[in-house]
């Protein structure tokens, strides 16, 4: 992932909003702004962004489209109130590349009326990557659209970057994951998929010791990560343990 804020000020001081009639509004240069960077079909709308992305091999194809995928479930866990912004999800979970708002901040949001132009607006993002996408790249590429899009006074601050990893699907200790996997959970409930959505240290690990990384979930449908009561449930981390415990006995 690269992680960044965007950051845009118009003024001084906050203005009274009659004189919106000839000052400018951070918050609207704000939105501007992100809203050059997505095209109205939900791509992301920056020159160069797409193109490191590596074609899929066979294999991890093969497993992409074995992924569960219950479009009804996913709506009604979450709640959503948006039909799904790509057709396929699960090829854009393993290799689509994003570009999420994860927050917005700009003028007088509390109770009541304040009627202001806002100074100043900020915008916290996050770009999901996949192999081969390099972070402090994608973040220089996005600083350049802004300014080609007549929007250079809007800055970028880089917060933080990992590198996407992708172990070979057909190495022999991935194949053991997968034998001990369907002995532990029942090979009807398993599924290899090529690579999870989140970000971590993998790469760094696998470019030291050389080795591929398989990594085992013990969340379920309703751990709803990063939202309030993130969880697992206690049989899920039992049954997880015995899986690794299998595996090393088998290893």
């Amino acid at each position: 992932m690269a992680s960044f804020n965007l950051h845009v000020k118009t003024a001084a001081v906050d203005l009274h909003s009659s004189l919106a009639s000839y000052a400018d509004n951070a918050a609207w240069r704000l939105v501007q702004a992100l809203a050059s960077l997505r095209t109205p079909d939900n791509r992301v709308a920056v020159d160069g962004f797409y193109d490191d992305i590596e074609k899929m091999t066979p294999s991890q194809e093969k497993a992409t489209q074995s992924m569960s995928f219950d479009a009804d479930k996913v709506r009604a866990n979450y709640g959503l109130t948006r039909p799904f912004v790509y057709n396929d999800p699960r090829e854009e979970l393993v290799n689509g590349a994003t570009m999420t708002i994860n927050g917005l901040n700009a003028g007088y949001t509390g109770d009541g009326v304040k009627t202001i132009i806002p100074k100043e607006a900020s915008a916290k993002l996050d770009c999901r990557l996949v192999p081969n996408q390099d972070p402090q790249k994608i973040a220089s590429l996005i600083s350049y659209q802004l300014e080609k899009n007549g929007y250079g006074d809007v800055n970028l601050d880089y917060l933080l970057g990992e590198n996407a990893f992708r172990s070979n699907l057909d190495h022999p200790f991935v194949k053991l994951n997968k034998k001990v996997a369907d002995e532990v959970y029942t090979s009807e409930k398993v599924r290899l998929i090529p690579n999870m959505p989140g970000g971590g240290p993998m790469k760094q690990f696998a470019d030291s010791v050389h080795a591929p990384i398989v990594m085992v979930g013990i969340h379920y449908s309703g751990s709803h990560p990063h939202s309030p009561n993130e969880n697992i449930r206690l049989a899920d981390y039992k049954q997880g343990t015995y899986f690794l415990a299998r595996l090393l006995e088998e290893y």
